[in-house]
């Protein structure tokens, strides 16, 4: 693991770490929080406790990761609460405005607290994946219907998973499972600056350290359709008529109105500013590299 203090540490929060498998691969985006003591709706009293939040459809390979590393430690207790707590996240730049939300408008990014949020105890932390402010609440699953209606209440409008993933691709956040897996190290989708070479062993450090010096193949790129035509998952790229590799993420940007993606393709043609083809429908349709943020929202 590595954590990330001078991006951000707050209150209990230490935000964003990777982990790997031997060979390095790079698994999932991950929170970790310090839970705070008198966590309620864990039934217990608790300290020196960490809450992992992950993707939901992992979390059977997760455990058994977690588990296969903290075997030898017999001081690490691993307890799975998903069965028994939700979460919700209320995204957007007029979060803060929300009556429910006064209490935390303080918290930084990255920050987490324990809270009441209409009556009921929530941990509450400045967190997201849409590129825009927001909140993510967990609290006890039997509370999650009175939480989302509260919301309603106050005009939040519900969206789903497909507009959660235009946010992120507009904001240049990848998408695990799609756009990296544990085929991928992270030297390929720029994160190599997140890990410390030098601190004491940890896990893959002798491998990733290889990579680093052998360099890295093929790198993961942010490209724009030069027409109307839409990019999508799995789609071949190609130059001179040479295939180069394929679309993880694609698809059109309602805030920028234009046609976007993320792809693979080899290192030494992925500069910014170079034409790409994207093979749709059996036939070349032009694209160029451009940097994977594509928005950002104004601070």
């Amino acid at each position: 693991f590595r954590d990330i203090p001078e991006i951000a540490r707050y209150n209990r929060t230490e935000p964003y770490n990777m982990k790997y498998h031997k060979p390095p691969q790079l698994v999932r985006r991950r929170l970790r929080f310090e839970v705070p003591e008198r966590m309620n709706w864990l039934g217990e009293v608790v300290t020196d406790h960490y809450l992992i939040v992950w993707n939901a459809a992992n979390i059977e390979k997760k455990l058994d990761w977690l588990s296969h590393w903290s075997r030898s430690d017999s001081d690490i207790i691993i307890k799975n609460i998903s069965p028994t707590t939700a979460m919700l996240a209320v995204q957007g730049p007029a979060v803060c405005k929300l009556e429910s939300m006064e209490g935390v408008s303080h918290l930084p990014r990255f920050g987490s607290t324990e809270t009441n949020i209409g009556g009921l105890n929530t941990l509450v932390a400045r967190t997201g994946y849409t590129g825009e402010d927001g909140f993510e609440l967990i609290a006890d699953a039997t509370d999650a219907p009175s939480l989302w209606e509260l919301f309603i209440k106050e005009g939040v409008k519900p969206c789903g998973l497909g507009a959660r993933d235009s946010l992120r691709l507009e904001a240049g956040m990848m998408l695990c499972g799609q756009d990296m897996d544990e085929s991928t190290n992270p030297f390929e989708v720029a994160l190599g600056g997140l890990i410390d070479l030098d601190r004491d062993e940890f896990v893959s450090k002798s491998a990733l350290l290889e990579i680093k010096r052998q360099g890295i193949k093929r790198k993961l790129i942010g490209f724009q359709m030069k027409g109307r035509e839409i990019a999508r998952s799995g789609y071949k790229i190609f130059k001179s008529g040479k295939e180069l590799g394929r679309v993880t993420s694609g698809g059109y940007s309602p805030t920028l109105g234009i046609n976007i993606g993320f792809g693979y393709i080899p290192i030494e043609l992925a500069t910014i500013g170079n034409d790409i083809d994207i093979i749709i429908r059996n036939k070349p349709v032009a694209a160029h590299i451009v940097n994977k943020r594509f928005y950002k929202r104004e601070t």
